[in-house]
């Protein structure tokens, strides 16, 4: 029976905070891809983006091509959630992503770990937050902008079972088009890409709820 050895335990101790960086990291991803806020999710994912490759020169293990590698996924990852293309440059960025973490971890099962730790802890974000049965009124801030609340009065139910355009794509959230009038939608998770004809099926939680035609 293998033993595990006091110097493992120390050079996993040394990246508990790399994975914490890295999940993070992952986390803002998500929060770019589902908010309208852009520019400060974008600017967060290249904060601890940083942070997670700035904590390998602490523990004296640093690879210049795996940290090009890790950027350029992260860049096409990016691509892909501003401006969707059929996955291409998704499936790209992830898989870069992952091959650049290996090559800056430098070391097999510290990657798989961090990897697995970092997305579970995103998972597990996504499901809390997001949860159909979650109290969302909180977590609105980040998947709506901030909408006058006479919107949301008993004259908002004249949208209900209406069509409209998508004006902005919609991951969940975006704007849409009603008879002229442009107001915030979300969607039940699905994506929706812009120009596309939706119809508002439920108005619940200060949402209004859409699905596409």
């Amino acid at each position: 029976m293998s033993e595990i050895k006091v110097g493992d335990m120390d050079i996993f101790s040394n990246h508990i905070l790399s994975m914490i960086f890295l999940a993070v990291t992952f986390i803002c991803i998500t929060l770019l891809m589902l908010s309208n806020k852009k520019i400060k999710y974008g600017v967060l994912t290249a904060v601890f983006s940083v942070l997670f490759i700035l904590s390998y020169y602490n523990h004296g293990d640093i690879n210049i091509v795996g940290i090009l590698v890790f950027l350029i996924g992260l860049l096409f990852v990016g691509l892909e959630l501003i401006v969707p293309g059929g996955f291409i440059a998704g499936i790209v960025g992830v898989l870069s992503t992952i091959v650049g973490i290996s090559m800056i971890i430098n070391n097999l099962y510290l990657a798989f770990l961090t990897v697995v730790i970092a997305i579970t802890i995103d998972v597990l974000f996504i499901l809390v937050f997001l949860s159909k049965d979650f109290d969302s009124s909180k977590f609105n801030k980040f998947v709506l902008k901030e909408t006058n609340s006479k919107s949301f009065t008993q004259s908002s139910k004249k949208y209900l079972n209406k069509k409209g355009i998508t004006i902005t794509p919609l991951r969940p959230s975006g704007k849409i088009e009603i008879d002229g009038d442009y107001i915030d939608a979300i969607t039940r998770g699905d994506f929706i890409p812009k120009g596309c004809e939706v119809v508002v099926s439920e108005i619940k939680d200060f949402k209004i709820i859409v699905r596409r035609v």
